[in-house]
């Protein structure tokens, strides 16, 4: 008897392209004299002359030259294809210095810092979505007081005749903790713990005041559940009032299943006073 052996062999030919990024030829932090400043949330901060001066600026400091540099924090893309900025970036800052031109201890510029967690706008779906940075909370800028000027906030002059008054706008909230890993290992970190020797029910306090009786709300839960034999269920209700209920199916052993299932719900409801608990 003749026993054939077969051999296949696959070639595969990944065409090698030299990289199209583009470098900057050293860092802008290279010369001069700089201070590293940190911030761990979103919104507009302060930077006082008396600050300068303590951290090494001697007066007097020109106005016109000091500098702000940084990225704002967020996570920068995975994708090699996307356009990424290799030096830190020249940002614009509103300076109050009582006109003068002198920057001195009681004068200050301001400065917006978008945050590391960021609500972006989908245009397709029409919705913000949060984008969480995975590696850090904090973000980081630097101040250079040096001979080129520093870029400054534009003043936009506004012709036009206002036609609406407003005294609401429409808020985000988002609760998330990173305290517990499955594997050790990854970007896919969970809240805390329900049942066994755990508690049962948690509260969070999502807004203490500001929310308007009668209006409407979005609310959007994930969770994530790992158990055998019986399936996980998890209830969730905003001012006592039941929302949804949450089910995980139990695990059933084999290989290839994930290390855990995972319940993404969303409700709308409306506002019944001016503080949500969940």
């Amino acid at each position: 008897m003749k026993r054939w052996v077969l051999f296949l062999a696959v070639l595969t030919l990944t065409p090698f392209a030299r990289g199209q990024k583009n470098y900057a030829t050293s860092s802008i932090l290279s010369s001069g004299k700089w201070i590293k400043v940190a911030t761990d949330q979103q919104g507009v901060f302060k930077v006082t002359g008396s600050f300068l001066n303590q951290a090494g600026f001697a007066y007097p400091i020109s106005s016109s030259s000091i500098r702000l540099f940084g990225h704002g924090g967020a996570v920068l893309p995975e994708s090699n294809s996307a356009q990424t900025v290799d030096d830190l970036t020249a940002l614009q800052i509103e300076v109050v210095d009582g006109g003068d031109g002198v920057f001195e201890k009681d004068d200050y510029f301001l400065f917006y810092a978008p945050g590391t967690h960021q609500w972006v706008y989908n245009s397709s779906s029409q919705q913000f979505e949060y984008i969480k940075n995975p590696y850090t909370d904090i973000a980081y800028y630097f101040i250079e007081v040096g001979a080129v000027p520093g870029l400054r906030l534009a003043e936009k002059i506004i012709s036009a005749t206002p036609t609406a008054t407003t005294n609401q706008f429409t808020e985000h909230f988002r609760f998330e903790r990173d305290s517990f890993n499955f594997l050790n290992s990854g970007k896919e970190w969970y809240g805390e713990t329900f049942g066994n020797e755990y508690p049962f029910s948690r509260t969070y306090q999502v807004a203490t005041e500001g929310a308007i009786v009668g209006t409407r709300f979005d609310f959007t839960s994930e969770v994530v559940g790992r158990s055998f034999n019986n399936p996980n269920k998890l209830s969730v209700a905003i001012n006592g009032n039941s929302l949804f209920q949450h089910t995980t199916p139990a695990a059933i052993g084999t290989l290839l299943e994930p290390i855990a299932n995972v319940s993404r719900l969303t409700a709308k409801g409306t506002v019944d006073t001016s503080a949500l608990a969940v």
